[in-house]
């Protein structure tokens, strides 16, 4: 939902002007004041922005941001809808124009049906349509070109599994949906272990659901010591301090 663009400039100090397609477009400043709990100035800075956003000098050098969440859009006016209906499928409709910060929603209806969407604004990008790279700020050509469509976003509604679970990983599988849909994402071992334990009981209660929440197991390390009681136990443990190792990873 983010990008950085490298802009040309007129100055490399104090630019006015940036390129694009050629030809040279201002740049808007503003001052903005700083002040303390006393109406007092503690400092002034000068703010940069192209058509795409704020403009600030960096390692790469002058780069503009465009991000979703600094354009207009109407987030309250999608709650004030969406704590009005009364099923999933007029939630869908309601939160329908919900734009940014994008994130996971999960509702459930008095019907108990359920659903969770990752609901936002989603930019379509021009070639291969990534977004983790710096991008060439001298032409329009690099700009957004629309939005995913409601239909493409990672959605599940009454899934036959009879739950919905989100820990923030990656929502989509790549390989089988093609679609850039960011790279930075938490590692999947959180969302894994949820997932055990909510297909090993079908009857979750609120006690059941507390013990959850405190669940000290982890999909990572599980396997991994499991691998390493193995090789210990097919090791002569000759030495106590060897035995007194197994022994703490035993009771881990």
């Amino acid at each position: 939902v983010v990008d950085f663009y490298r802009e040309t400039v007129d100055d490399s100090i104090a630019p006015t002007r940036y390129q694009l397609d050629g030809e040279w477009m201002p740049i808007t400043s503003r001052l903005e004041t700083f002040r303390g709990k006393r109406g007092e100035v503690l400092a002034t800075d000068t703010l940069h922005t192209t058509h795409r956003g704020p403009l600030r000098r960096t390692s790469a050098g002058w780069t503009s941001q465009r991000w979703t969440a600094l354009e207009p859009s109407g987030e309250a006016g999608a709650y004030l809808k969406a704590i009005r209906v009364r099923s999933v499928d007029a939630w869908y409709e309601a939160m329908s124009g919900y734009r940014a910060p994008a994130q996971n929603f999960l509702v459930a209806d008095r019907s108990g049906r359920i659903a969770i969407r990752s609901t936002g604004r989603f930019p379509i990008r021009p070639g291969d349509g990534r977004g983790d790279r710096l991008q060439d700020g001298s032409t329009r050509a690099s700009d957004w070109t629309g939005d995913w469509p409601a239909e493409r976003l990672p959605q599940s509604m009454a899934p036959a599994q009879g739950y919905l679970a989100s820990a923030n990983q990656q929502p989509l599988d790549p390989t089988k949906r093609p679609g850039y849909l960011g790279w930075d994402w938490p590692t999947p071992w959180r969302a894994m272990r949820i997932n055990q334990i909510l297909r090993a009981d079908a009857a979750m209660t609120p006690e059941k659901m507390r013990l959850a929440h405190t669940d000290p197991q982890s999909a990572l390390t599980a396997p991994v010591l499991g691998a390493l009681r193995e090789a210990m136990r097919a090791r002569p443990m000759a030495s106590e301090e060897a035995r007194a190792a197994l022994a703490l990873l035993e009771g881990w």
